[in-house]
């Protein structure tokens, strides 16, 4: 692991990987931190100050997800609210939406809000697919490699990852959200915790 002290534009070069413009302006004020905390060790590995620039922009995130479901619109826009803001603040979620069980059909998912290019997938059976296979086994699913996943549901050429959380009301499985990405490999712990708990937000107001 290479030792890279307070080497301010490595941080801005690697922190550019993970973030959209809209969350820079921000990490930048973070990165002069870093530079005038005088008892802060030189030498800090810079995985360590990249995971601590995607948990500022997750928990600023955070609070402006919990702002958006106390504003004054129905449930269906909050929830496309919240997919625009995830995807125009985090460079790899490239399609931000989310499903929902198919109240009418058993073992069923139904698209709902999203941001990103459109989707022929508005009907997933559970057990079909990433989005699928979370509704089937209940549990998070992450891909970082999408060409390795025999069972998978192509949206696009250019989507190389996809991440899947489930959404819960006590312990009926509600709908999920779904992200996908161009970039390979790109989620960390940092995004699990955050989605979940954006997911746990959301179920809330269901």
């Amino acid at each position: 692991m290479r030792r890279v002290g307070y080497e301010r534009n490595r941080v801005e070069t690697l922190q550019g990987t993970y973030l959209s413009n809209n969350a820079k302006q921000d990490l930048v004020k973070l990165c002069k931190l870093y530079e005038s905390e005088s008892n802060n060790p030189r030498g800090k590995n810079c995985e360590v100050e990249i995971v601590t620039a995607k948990g500022y922009l997750f928990r600023s995130l955070t609070a402006k997800v919990r702002e958006i479901l106390k504003e004054d619109l129905d449930k269906d826009e909050k929830l496309q609210a919240i997919c625009k803001l995830l995807k125009d603040n985090v460079s790899y979620y490239d399609w931000v939406g989310f499903y929902w069980v198919n109240p009418k059909k058993q073992g069923e998912l139904l698209l709902g809000a999203y941001v990103g290019e459109p989707t022929e997938h508005v009907r997933i059976p559970f057990g079909k697919g990433i989005c699928g296979q979370a509704a089937e086994t209940r549990k998070t699913l992450i891909v970082q490699d999408i060409s390795k996943e025999t069972n998978y549901l192509s949206c696009n050429a250019h989507v190389k990852s996809e991440i899947v959380i489930p959404i819960f009301k006590g312990e009926t499985i509600l709908g999920e959200l779904d992200i996908d990405s161009h970039t390979l490999s790109p989620f960390t712990k940092e995004d699990i915790d955050f989605l979940k708990k954006t997911s746990e937000m959301v179920a809330k107001i269901l």
